[in-house]
């Protein structure tokens, strides 16, 4: 028995290693290049999960030795991209102007791609901007979106911690304006159970489309005092300091109906999730929406558009639907929802054990993947383990809307 086959059987297991986003894009080089040449993780396979492909790990190659990754030359190729700020369109980018890209060796060399939602792995497969340079790559290869789960031990308005009162689907209609209330008044806005109080919160900056929120709120209020009107808005984030600017302009100009709180605070999140009639989401594009997930826990409607002519008709119809039958009726829906890990789980259980049965020379295949099948006991096995190379944050994503487009 030779010093291989001894290490492997020391491993005592086949493995499927889940890396996540550019940080462990390296995990498949690496189990190439070190491990399977000496008989260990023969087996293994690398599933890579991507949360937002915008963020690719890259490097300007000369200011980056390849060398330094300790990986053989053959994988330099998957690593090399055009750095698009130093190459004109017209031209082809010199080697000066290359950059190593950690996410597209990754892509190159894992087994699967997964990432949050079906529309999203739809995205970034077919639209150049969402591709961030790398769509035809991940056309090819494939990827599989599974939304997540909420995590409802902390994320659930029958025991949240952060709320005062608590309340079911039995009970929201009663006990969601109290917290309403609440939110009001710690947020020095004038307790007034009739105004629709809109919430955002996230961070402050481009993709969140804060600056597209803020002009529909100047416009939706302006034309409010002309009808003699009013709303409310609750704004929790931080960022750039030209959109938190912008914020504490709005809420100077509007000081009875916009507060912005400049900060981070878990407690006040809950609060304004909880305490909304709804929840704006003017995002350019939203990978992992929790804002959405979280909202509709709670029984909060969200108004999910991405410019400001249609946010802004988006909240003078939800301002004009408050309080009837038809809101009510979108706040009970919103909350009879299964939003917990049970699907996703079985989802990401399903692709674990397509990608087992596939060969590692075969390149992993999306179609095959079921989301709601559940797995047999025999099908699961007792010698396959999943390793996550990197903790991922519990809920990364929902498709789940209440749209008032």
């Amino acid at each position: 028995m030779g010093p291989s086959v001894v290490v492997r059987n020391l491993a005592g297991e086949d493995v499927i290693f889940i890396a996540n986003d550019w940080h462990t894009a390296l995990v498949p080089l690496y189990l190439k290049s070190r491990f399977i040449p000496k008989g260990i993780y023969m087996n293994a396979k690398v599933a890579l999960c991507v949360h937002n492909l915008a963020y690719q790990g890259k490097f300007q190659e000369d200011h980056f030795d390849y060398r330094m990754l300790d990986l053989p030359e053959h994988f330099r190729p998957a690593f090399i991209m055009p750095d698009s700020l130093h190459q004109d369109k017209h031209e082809k980018a010199s080697n000066e102007h290359q950059l190593l890209n950690w996410m597209k060796a990754g892509i190159e060399e894992a087994d699967l791609l997964l990432t949050v939602s079906p529309t999203y792995a739809n995205e970034v497969s077919t639209e150049e901007e969402r591709g961030a340079g790398l769509r035809e790559l991940v056309s090819r290869k494939g990827m599989v979106g599974i939304m997540n789960g909420a995590d409802i031990s902390e994320w659930s308005p029958m025991t949240d911690k952060y709320l005062d009162v608590r309340y079911d689907i039995e009970t929201v209609l009663v006990v969601k304006p109290v917290v309403k209330e609440q939110l009001q008044a710690e947020a020095g806005l004038p307790v007034r159970p009739d105004v629709t109080l809109f919430g955002f919160m996230g961070r402050l900056q481009e993709q969140k489309g804060l600056d597209i929120l803020a002009a529909a709120i100047l416009t939706f209020l302006q034309k409010q005092q002309q009808q003699e009107k009013t709303a409310q808005f609750v704004l929790l984030g931080t960022g750039k300091p030209v959109f938190e600017k912008q914020v504490q302009e709005l809420e100077g100009k509007f000081p009875t109906q916009v507060r912005g709180m400049i900060e981070s605070s878990r407690r006040l999140a809950h609060l304004i999730v909880a305490g909304c009639d709804f929840m704006v989401v003017p995002s350019r594009y939203e990978p992992d929406g929790l804002v959405q997930l979280y909202a509709m826990l709670y029984g909060t409607p969200e108004l999910v558009m991405e410019d400001a002519a249609k946010v802004v008709a988006g909240l003078e119809r939800a301002a004009g639907i408050y309080g009837t039958t038809w809101y009510r009726s979108m706040v009970l829906t919103a909350m009879s929802q299964d939003l917990s890990w049970r699907g996703p789980a079985r989802a990401w259980e399903q692709a674990m054990l397509t990608l087992r049965q596939e060969g590692r020379s075969g390149e992993a295949k999306p179609s095959k993947i079921v989301p709601g099948k559940r797995p047999s006991e025999d099908d699961i096995g007792t010698n396959w383990t999943f390793r996550n190379t990197q903790s991922c944050s519990s809920s990364n994503n929902h498709s789940f809307k209440n749209h008032m487009a």
